[in-house]
């Protein structure tokens, strides 16, 4: 198999991850009376048996790769964290097994629409970076969207708790 197809395959695997995991093993899974939980982002790195992404250099393709893996885990762990404290605030069940859902359809989205923009470079070297780009691009956005959800739930809460806020750009 030639470089640029097996990285193809790869970085479709990597951004099928999350989306996958959540999809088939949600962390809030209702399944016969266990505890709701919120749907968890995993470490897609982890996953394909990598124990850490690639290393940072902007002068390489694969180091810029690394720097958007980097960034992306960083964004993910925040998602995360959104994730639990809005799942908190809800008030019921129904309205978690919502927000679950959500963040399951939203994993997908994003992934079949960083695909899709790599795509522009599909063989080359270049699509990984472009599908990284993608994703810090996606996940700071859902950010965004949490964050103003966030805002709405604790309107009528006297002591709510605080929201994660993103690590600054570098």
């Amino acid at each position: 198999m030639t470089r640029p197809v097996f990285r193809r395959l790869a970085l479709l695997a990597a951004l099928s991850a999350a989306s996958l995991f959540a999809a088939v093993l949600p962390a809030g899974a209702d399944i016969r009376g266990s505890k709701l939980q919120p749907t968890v982002i995993p470490n897609p790195y982890q996953v394909h048996g990598r124990s850490r992404p690639l290393a940072c250099n902007d002068n390489t393709t694969i180091g810029q790769e690394g720097c958007q893996e980097r960034q992306n885990l960083t964004l993910i762990s925040v998602l995360n964290a959104d994730q639990r404290v809005i799942f908190g605030l809800l008030h019921d069940n129904a309205a978690r097994r919502r927000l679950n859902t959500a963040q399951v359809a939203w994993l997908s989205y994003a992934k079949a629409d960083c695909v899709s923009q790599s795509d522009v470079y599909e063989g080359g070297s270049e699509a990984p970076v472009i599908a990284g780009v993608c994703l810090v691009s996606q996940d700071t956005a859902r950010i965004a969207d949490l964050k103003t959800f966030y805002s709405m739930l604790i309107q009528a809460t006297a002591r709510p708790p605080a929201f994660p806020e993103p690590p600054a750009a570098s």
